[in-house]
């Protein structure tokens, strides 16, 4: 600031001049006078002034009638409170601030003055539009997630819950807000008992931090009837502070009810259509073992036989892929040789080569893997089986094996591939429960190819103490 003759006039300039806020000192026309530091680095732009500027031009939404030669009105404030507005520097540019201004009366100067207190709220503008696009973001987080999502303070009382978990309580979600949690929706098991308070999982994770996660947990409804759910629990903390608890949980119901119908499909297959079948293949194999003078019964016995040898192979397919999807494959493993393990699955299908006019080159190396010989070999009898149907008369499919460094690949390479729904799954399943993994990879002009890419896993030997 100009220096004044007061005492101490230089140290006062000083600290005005070292306050965060700028400040504007404006006269009775309505012009900037005086300015200390901070304003200086706001408003003014190198080859530009400050001082003489009018102050209308530096905040355009100042209330004209503050100004001191304005004629102020009787019952107007010395001092107002923060006001927001946008701000002008000297070269035109904008930014927010909150202004405070107060009448400095003619007894500290010649003429009556304005001072106003300017803050720049640039950063503060910048963070208040993070922290609302961070809150718009979490809303739709918690609108599309499938999982139930409720949070409750450190009381057990509801503070969030989204539309997913309203829905399977069959509530409303401004219903559930500040409710006691365990009260209304965790109160009892499914037997109908009650459930206390502190073996609640929501309470036991507010009063431990501890995270928990159950299956087959009920919760009740509106209607009061039992919904059975999987449920995880985890602490919510603020800085070192436990400020409440987050329960998330899915609806175990419909997962159960695909599980049963899955079972009974398996039941069917099994039961209803499989063994009929073999007993009908079994019953032609022993017509066409007797001999079959007439020309054309032969012929329908035949037609007969592979057409039920081919829905026996769908049947088990299908089987094969039910028990793949729920995990019920086991595996064996041992040291087999790559180029044996390629070979038998190459002879498994040579029927069916011949019978869709495809051959079969087989390039593959010797090498040892560590594979449940017996599944890995169905793995990639399906992935050729899959190659034999897809491909043209004529064709050839090619597969090749060898060893690259801790893994050992496997390619099946045919004009086409992909034509069955079923073979791909069940390799896959088999395959990646060896750890590795079967991509199909399509070349234009040139076929495609199932690529596999299995680890090369040595079994532990256990050490023997040497003898003393």
């Amino acid at each position: 600031m100009t220096r004044r003759p007061v005492k101490d006039a230089a140290r006062l300039a000083a600290i005005l001049d070292a306050l965060p806020d700028a400040l504007l000192l404006v006269d009775r026309n309505g012009v900037v006078v005086n300015a200390n530091a901070m304003a200086h680095e706001a408003f003014e732009i190198p080859g530009t002034v400050l001082v003489g500027t009018s102050l209308l031009d530096l905040i355009p939404g100042f209330e004209r009638s503050r100004i001191p030669g304005a004629g102020r009105r009787e019952g107007d404030p010395e001092r107002t409170k923060p006001q927001r507005h946008t701000a002008r520097r000297t070269d035109g540019t904008e930014f927010p601030v909150e202004v405070t201004s107060s009448n400095l009366p003619a007894k500290y100067g010649e003429d009556d003055l304005l001072l106003l207190v300017v803050r720049n709220l640039s950063e503060a503008v910048d963070v208040e539009v993070e922290l609302r696009r961070q809150q718009r973001q979490t809303e739709l987080i918690l609108r599309a997630a499938s999982e139930g999502i409720v949070g409750v303070d450190t009381e057990g009382r509801i503070v969030l819950a989204n539309p997913a978990a309203a829905r399977m309580l069959r509530y409303r979600a401004s219903d559930l807000g500040g409710q006691d949690l365990h009260k209304l929706i965790h109160h009892s098991r499914v037997d109908g008992t009650p459930l206390p308070r502190e073996e609640c999982p929501v309470i036991d994770t507010l009063t431990t931090g501890r995270k928990r996660r159950l299956r087959d947990e009920v919760l009740w409804r509106r209607d009061g009837t039992p919904l059975t759910v999987e449920m995880s629990t985890a602490p919510v903390y603020e800085g070192e502070t436990l400020v409440g608890a987050v329960m998330t949980f899915t609806d175990q119901s419909q997962i159960r009810s695909i599980s049963r119908r899955n079972e009974e499909l398996i039941s069917i297959l099994e039961q209803e259509l499989r063994e009929p079948l073999r007993a009908v293949q079994d019953r032609l194999a022993q017509l066409s073992a007797g001999g079959l003078h007439q020309p054309k019964a032969q012929s329908w016995v035949d037609q007969l036989t592979s057409e039920t040898a081919r829905l026996v192979r769908l049947v088990d397919d299908v089987l094969e892929y039910q028990h793949v999807e729920a995990g019920r494959i086991p595996l064996q493993r041992g040291l087999t040789d790559l180029e044996k393990l390629v070979q038998v699955a190459v002879e498994r299908n040579g029927e069916l080569a011949e019978l869709n006019g495809v051959g079969f080159s087989v390039q593959a190396s010797s090498a040892e893997v560590f594979v449940d010989e017996e599944r890995m070999t169905q793995a990639l009898s399906h992935l050729i089986a899959d190659a034999a149907s897809s491909s043209p008369a004529g064709s050839t499919v090619i597969v090749a094996a060898a060893r690259r460094g801790n893994f050992a690949r496997i390619e099946v390479r045919g004009q086409a591939i992909g034509g069955s729904a079923v073979h791909l799954p069940i390799a896959r399943g088999i395959i990646e429960g060896h750890g590795g993994t079967v991509r199909a990879v399509t070349i234009p002009g040139r076929g495609s190819t199932y690529v596999v890419e299995l680890p090369i896993e040595q079994p532990e030997t256990p050490s023997v103490p040497a003898p003393n």
